[in-house]
C-alpha cells in the first residue's frame, strides 16, 4: 500500500490503518509511543502522514507480528456483520445454545453456600436440558464423574447436596444394574 508522505491523516482513516481504538491512539500519544498530532484549527486534530510514514510507531495494530507463512487478513477494510436471519415466524435461525444463570439464582444463599464441584455439576445437568427433555435428564454418578473429572463418590455427594437444597428434583429413579 503506497502512501504519500505529504499532508495530515485525520483520525477516522488513522484508525482504519493501524487497526486500533481511538482511546489506543491517544493513550499512546500520552505515553510518547505514537507521534503527537497537530491542531489545524480549532476542532480539527491530524497526524503528519510523513511521522506515520517513517514508522514512528512503537507498536502497530497487532500484539504480535504476524508468523511466517500464515495469512493475515486485511484489517483496513471494515467487516460487514450479518445476522443469522429469521424463519417465518419470525424466530432467530441457528442460533448458539448458551446456560442462563439468572441473578437471583447466583446471589441466592443457597448458590452461595455450594461448593465448587455441586456448581459444576449443577451447570452439567443444566446444560443437558434442551427445552423438551425437563424431567427426563439422565445424568448418573460415574457420567457425572467423568464429565467433571472428579470420583463417582464425589460426584453422588454433590448429588445429595443438591437435591436437599432443591436445585434438582428427582423424576424417577433409574434402575440399578
Amino acid at each position: 500500500m503506497a502512501t504519500s508522505n505529504r499532508g495530515f491523516i485525520r483520525m477516522r482513516a488513522l484508525i482504519e490503518r493501524i487497526s486500533v481504538s481511538k482511546s489506543t491512539i491517544w493513550a499512546w500519544v500520552h505515553q510518547g509511543k505514537f507521534p503527537a498530532p497537530v491542531k489545524l484549527s480549532d476542532r480539527v486534530t491530524a497526524w503528519r502522514a510523513a511521522d506515520i510514514a517513517r514508522g514512528n510507531l512503537k507498536r502497530v495494530g497487532r500484539a504480535t507480528p504476524p508468523r511466517k507463512g500464515l495469512a493475515v487478513p486485511n484489517m483496513s477494510r471494515k467487516r460487514r456483520v450479518r445476522g443469522r436471519g429469521v424463519d417465518a415466524t419470525g424466530r432467530n435461525i441457528g442460533t448458539d445454545r448458551h446456560l442462563r444463570l439468572p441473578h437471583f439464582l447466583l446471589q441466592s444463599q443457597a448458590w452461595v453456600s455450594l461448593q465448587p464441584n455441586e456448581r459444576a455439576l449443577f451447570v452439567e445437568v443444566a446444560q443437558r436440558y434442551n427445552g423438551q427433555n425437563n424431567g427426563q435428564i439422565g445424568l448418573g454418578v460415574r457420567e457425572a464423574g467423568k464429565a467433571l473429572q472428579i470420583r463417582p463418590q464425589t460426584a453422588g455427594l454433590a448429588f445429595d447436596v443438591l437435591l436437599e437444597r432443591g436445585f434438582l428434583h428427582i423424576g424417577r429413579t433409574a434402575p440399578s444394574t
